[in-house]
Formats: C-alpha cells, structure tokens, sequence
C-alpha cells in the first residue's frame, strides 16, 4: 500500500508493509475498558489499566517493556522520603486526528519539577559564588506564563529548553553568562543519560499507538476526550545509591504510562456542579516548592479531600491564611460580577502555593482575551467565594467544571485535629464537640446553577486548544528520537522517503495539520510498528 501524502504529483510516497491496523490503530473512538494487570513474581500484585495497554515505558529497564514487568526495589526514594515528580497529560481526538494540547509544557514542566531533587541552579550559583574572582552573580526568575512560552519557543523552534541563564561579573570587569538547560537525567538500562524534550515526546506519542489509543477513522470535529488516554509521566529517586534523605547525586528513574481515569471526577458533576467545603488543613506554600509538581505536595491533598468525601462533599477549598488557593487538585478561579455588567476574577497567585498548571496557563489565556473581565492576582477571602457569580476548577485531571455550593463546616479543625498528637505542653487534650444549629453553613453560588460566564470560558477554553498552533499530534513524531528509544539505527526501520518526509517538517507544520490526517496517522502507525517489530517488542 502506497501512501502519498503530498499529493498524487509528488515523488515522496510512504510504503507500508500492512499490518498496522491490527497492531497499533483501532477504528473508531477508544472505548474505556478497564482491566487488571498481574505484576509477574510479585505475590499477586494487580492493579487496574485499560485492556488494551499493552506497554510502560521504563528507563531502567531500557525503554518500552508489558505493563507486567515493571519492577522496581522497595527502598527507592518515594514510598520513604516521597522524593519523585510527575505530570498529568491527555490525549484528545480531534479534527488534527489524536492530539495533546502543548505538550511541550507539560514536558518542560516535568524537568523543572526535577529541580527540587537535582538542582542545576543551585549548584551553578554555588559554584560561581566560591570563585575568588567573581564579584557578583544574577539570573532572572521566570513566571509560570514565561516559562510555557519559552516551552513553545523551543517546540516551534526544534530546540532543548534553555530556559535560564546566570551572569557573572567578575572583578576585572569582565561578564561570563551560563546558559542552563534543563534535563531529565536518568538511568537508562545501567547508565545514566539525558532525555530531552524530543525523546520524552515521541515516546508519549509512541505510547499512544502501542497501546491503541489512536483511531484511524475518527476525527471529530471537537475536543473529544480519549477516557483511556490519561498519561502519567513520572520520575523518582531510585535507591541504587542507598536509602537516606538526601537526593544529591542520587540517580532518577523515569517511566511513562496510559491510565484510564475518564473523567477524573464523577461525571453527574459536571452537569450540577461540585459541592464544596472549606478544607481543615492549610494549603502549604513555600516551605514545599510548591511550583513543582512533586509527590510529596499532594499528601496535603489527600488529607483535605478524604476528610471531605467522608463527610459527602466532592471537592475542597484550601485555604491559607483564611484565603482559598486551591482545590484538591485543581486551580480555582473566582468571579466576580460588577455593576456594569463585567466581571472580575481573582486568581491564586503562585506566591500563595498554587500549583502553575498548564490547564491554568491556557485559562488564564482566554480571560486575557475577554474585554468584559478583569484579571486579579489576588487568593479571594471566604466572603468572596460566597458572593461569588461564579467559580471555576480546572486541572487536566478534572478539565474545567464549576462549583454548585460552598460549605464551611464548624467542627471540621477539630475533626481532623481529633487523630493528631497533644503537644508535650497542651494542657487540655480532650477533644469535645458539641453540636449546635449553625454548626454548617452553605452558600449557593450563583443560587446553585451554572452561570453563562463559565460556558463562556468553557467554550472559549475549546477552541483556543483547537487552534492548530495548539495541538501537537500523535503522528507528528522525530523520526530520529523514536530510533533513539528504540536502541535502533533509524535506517534499520525506515526508508529513505520515510526518513526524508519526517525531517522535511511537513508533518510538523501546523499549517498542514488539516491535510491528510488518516494518511499521516497511518504512515506513522506503519513506521511504529516496523521500528518495533525491529526491536522486538511486540507482545
């Protein structure tokens, strides 16, 4: 079979071998078919994944291996210390065919999250400040906005992320600038390598046809959620170097993995609304780097949420000096509606402890292009939320949903203060709650129905991620990368023409992304499947 996508005049064709239909595209929309996968050897360990996944991706194994055989030891850093990261992206079918919408941020956030683990920016300031000749050192932090933007910069540009330079002045005048590239560095089989943007990327997109998320048929004309196509790219401080608290010079593992999560949260919310209350724990700020998104930030999470869904709510409202910052996992974002008809939203600002979110990074997008909104950077007060028209959660987890209601619950500090130790100086220590009439107060926001202005982000939301500069689809691979995860030489799985219309950047232009998508989407699942058919990974 002869695929020619540049039209039946050009001499670039693709040739297929067949096969590729049955092995790595379905027809149709992916449907959500949870199963169970046994851990081989490991005393009847299972856990749920979609049926048809068929891979993981592990660098310590060296690269695609059955969700089966992931292995790791128990003393690895994150079930002690928690030191590990990760990001949450997914995958959409769309008219560009199966799409994630800038997952160049999610990648370049996941090597800024390693940061707080192996900190290349310390350790370049520290070594400036201890040369004798150095006077003085300066970088410029960036915000979240700037760093998604430099995220695309080098997507568009095909470049590594050089996201941060420090400048040296030295005492006979002179000025040294370093350049900074971030990096995940991990164990690959028995050595430790860098993974740029490019090899993360194609794997995640590799691991969409390998484990049948793409279809060959269906593109709608929409932003259609794949309910398998939750991905979890992750890394953790492994316990090759022994375990104890410090992560210094201890080597990552990294892996990647297809989830089927669907909607996150329980779908009759997204019609009704969330039922919200006031979270007893503080939401942590800067005493946890809290701009990454590591492991150990979400036990203030899930201690907030249990204690909600006990007591039969569906999300929560951190709070930090009295302030609301977050959901549970998700950004908040409170409107307010002014006499004139427009509207002022207060946002959390990332000094206050919220997570910078891509999903928040393309919200705060589309209010900037609504004349009839003002944008505060400012964690709103509980009267605030209460008087709220409106209220916003967004995650890629939970998309963009609102808030129905807003509860404070009196006794909820002393709930959870209840399983905590007395102070060697506390001297009452009963715990004594006694019931009283107002003992929960709720609010309905916006009388508990859905208000125009979050159907108005929520489609605003769909079409900046629909705009082709926006989305990045799963055909569009580097060739070259995808050799390199594959431990092959590129010519041992492709042909000259194959080879010459990926590197043309045909398929990276966003401006064909129209253009013969089954054709694209095709040719790519022939390359895939010849590359691991080369290194023997089919199962």
């Amino acid at each position: 079979m002869v695929l020619n996508i540049f039209g039946t005049n050009n001499k670039n064709t693709i040739t297929n071998e067949g096969g590729y239909m049955d092995e790595f595209l379905i027809s149709g929309p992916k449907k959500l078919e949870v199963g169970k996968v046994r851990l081989r050897d490991a005393c009847g360990i299972e856990y749920p994944l979609d049926k048809d996944a068929r891979y993981v991706y592990y660098s310590k194994a060296g690269g695609f291996i059955p969700p089966e055989d992931f292995k790791d030891t128990p003393l690895s850093n994150p079930p002690h210390y928690g030191a590990g990261g990760f990001e949450g992206v997914r995958l959409y079918y769309t008219q560009f065919g199966a799409v994630f919408p800038e997952l160049e941020s999610n990648i370049v956030r996941l090597m800024y999250s390693t940061l707080a683990f192996d900190n290349i920016i310390q350790k370049e300031l520290i070594e400036a400040l201890k040369n004798e000749n150095v006077v003085s050192v300066r970088m410029e932090k960036l915000t979240p906005k700037e760093l998604f933007e430099k995220a695309h910069e080098c997507y568009t540009n095909n470049k590594e992320p050089e996201l941060y330079s420090i400048k040296i002045e030295k005492r006979d005048g002179s000025m040294e600038e370093k350049v900074i590239k971030l990096r995940m560095r991990a164990v690959f089989e028995n050595k430790i390598v860098d993974f740029g943007m490019k090899e993360i990327e194609t794997t995640m997109k590799t691991l969409a046809y390998a484990n049948r998320l793409v279809s060959k048929d269906y593109f709608p004309n929409a932003l259609e959620m794949v309910m398998s196509g939750y991905y979890r790219p992750f890394f953790w401080v492994s316990g090759e170097e022994g375990l104890k608290v410090p992560t210094e010079g201890k080597p990552f593992y990294f892996a990647i993995a297809t989830l089927p999560w669907g909607t996150y949260l329980d779908e009759k919310y997204y019609e009704v609304g969330l039922d919200v209350v006031y979270a007893p724990y503080p939401r942590i700020d800067k005493d946890m780097p809290t701009d990454k998104k590591i492991a150990g930030n979400y036990v203030n999470s899930a201690l907030n949420i249990n204690l909600a869904r006990r007591l039969g709510y569906s999300e929560i409202l951190a709070l930090k000096n009295g302030n609301a910052v977050e959901g549970s996992a998700e950004n908040i974002y409170v409107f307010e509606e002014k006499e004139d008809g427009k509207y002022r939203v207060f946002i959390p600002p990332i000094k206050d402890g919220p997570l910078p979110g891509t999903t928040r990074d393309r919200v705060i997008r589309v209010l900037e292009g609504m004349e009839n909104v003002e944008i505060v950077y400012e964690s709103p007060s509980k009267e605030t939320v209460e008087k709220a028209c409106a209220v916003l959660f967004s995650g890629t987890g939970a998309q963009l949903i609102h808030a129905r209601s807003v509860t404070e619950e009196r006794h909820l500090q002393e709930i959870a203060e209840a399983s905590m130790l007395a102070s060697e100086d506390e001297e009452n220590r009963e715990v004594l709650i006694v019931k009283k009439d107002d003992d929960k107060i709720t609010v309905l926001i916006n009388g508990g129905k859905k208000h125009e202005i979050i159907s108005e982000v929520q489609r605003r939301y769909e079409a900046l991620v629909l705009q082709p500069e926006n989305v990045r689809p799963a055909y569009d691979i580097d060739i070259d990368a995808l050799a390199k995860i594959l431990k092959l030489d590129v010519s041992d799985f492709t042909t000259k023409e194959e080879r010459d219309t990926y590197r043309s950047g045909y398929l990276h232009d966003y401006k064909n992304y129209l253009k013969d998508v089954a054709k694209k989407t095709a040719m790519t699942a022939s390359v895939i499947e010849k590359g691991f058919k080369k290194a023997r990974l089919l199962v």
